[in-house]
């Protein structure tokens, strides 16, 4: 039996890092060799796990040739964290608990819910805006469908709070130095244009992890000058961590719930935040942003947030969305930056 410590450091789920800070040991991992961290033996961890594990496991379909158990819970449910060494862990665990994590299982098949996605982006861009018809919608989206709870249980498990001055920027294409006034969103909700979360009308604050992801992200032109901002959030705020979906949420703590679903509503907000991430040409963005506006407003409406946080497309970092300006200022102590492109790179590949 292994002796060997493993930390909070190894695992995304909350679960199992609760349990291991409960045990109030600070040591060294010895698979992802962090120190002075919170641990626990890997015997102890497995027994406090035992009856999550077993549940978990008999919810799924056995299949002599699916996957190990041991893999579901690493590339399904993204137990293991990946600065860890997975394969030592895993090895160990296999050579400890056979039994347990060898069994193999059948894969949840995933692709139906990215096909109902397909599905309801179609129906909203082509046929029914408002009232949509498609599965997704009826059974994810609405009070009384089968899957609402859970999915509002998964949106809940990506809250991230934001704290009071945090910093961000936001950037606007300029012929001169723009005044801090006038660098937030459109005064006006007529002049509101839209964006990847909001329509025509409806304006919300969109802000970058920082100035060059900021840069990026307005798209500009070789010669044009832009005004960089920073703004600072005034209180305490709670939005959607959408970067990362699979290892944010933890899947052990929603043992009662038919894991079948689960994944498959977390396939349904990693398509989402993806498309957040897209690049959209100029051209298409009046017709592309739908679906993802779409689902910014359930957000908003359901999950009762003040805004989201989603990749750049643009490589490292990211933007977040603020429903309500109000709740950031602009940092009147900052300058405002002012900038001239003086060179766009460009990478391609086959189309």
């Amino acid at each position: 039996m292994s002796n060997s410590q493993c930390c909070v450091e190894c695992f995304h789920d909350d679960t199992i890092k609760k349990i291991i800070t409960g045990y109030q040991y600070i040591g060294r991992c010895h698979y992802c060799n962090a120190n002075r961290v919170a641990t626990i033996k890997l015997e102890a961890l497995i027994a406090e796990l035992s009856s999550t594990l077993e549940g978990l496991s008999d919810m799924l379909d056995e299949d002599d040739d699916g996957e190990m158990f041991i893999d579901i819970l690493d590339n399904d449910f993204r137990v293991f964290a990946k600065e860890t060494n997975i394969s030592r862990i895993k090895s160990d665990l296999l050579s400890d608990f056979r039994e347990l994590f060898e069994k193999k299982y059948k894969s949840v098949n995933t692709s139906e819910m990215h096909e109902q996605w397909i599905e309801f982006k179609n129906e909203i861009l082509h046929k029914n805006r408002f009232f949509p018809q498609t599965p997704i919608y009826q059974q994810a989206f609405l009070r009384n469908g089968e899957l609402y709870t859970t999915f509002q249980q998964l949106i809940e498990q990506l809250n991230l709070p934001l704290h009071p001055l945090e910093e961000f920027y936001r950037g606007r294409i300029s012929s001169t130095v723009l005044p801090h006034s006038q660098m937030g969103k459109p005064p006006s909700p007529s002049l509101a244009t839209l964006g990847r979360a909001n329509p025509y009308g409806i304006s919300y604050l969109y802000l970058a992890q920082t100035e060059s992801i900021c840069i990026k992200e307005i798209r500009p032109n070789n010669g044009d000058t832009i005004s960089i901002a920073k703004f600072c959030v005034n209180k305490a705020l709670n939005v959607i961590d959408l970067r990362t979906p699979r290892e944010n949420i933890s899947f052990l703590s929603l043992s009662s719930t038919d894991y079948t679903d689960i994944l498959k509503l977390v396939s349904l907000l990693e398509t989402f935040a993806n498309e957040l991430a897209l690049p959209v040409l100029p051209n298409n963005s009046q017709k592309e942003y739908i679906p993802t506006q779409f689902i910014t407003e359930f957000f908003k409406t359901h999950g009762n947030k003040d805004g989201i946080i989603f990749n750049s497309s643009y490589g490292e970092g990211f933007n977040i969305v603020l429903f309500d300006d109000a709740h950031c200022y602009c940092d009147t102590s900052t300058p405002v930056s002012f900038i001239k492109i003086r060179d766009i790179s460009f990478q391609h590949e086959p189309n």
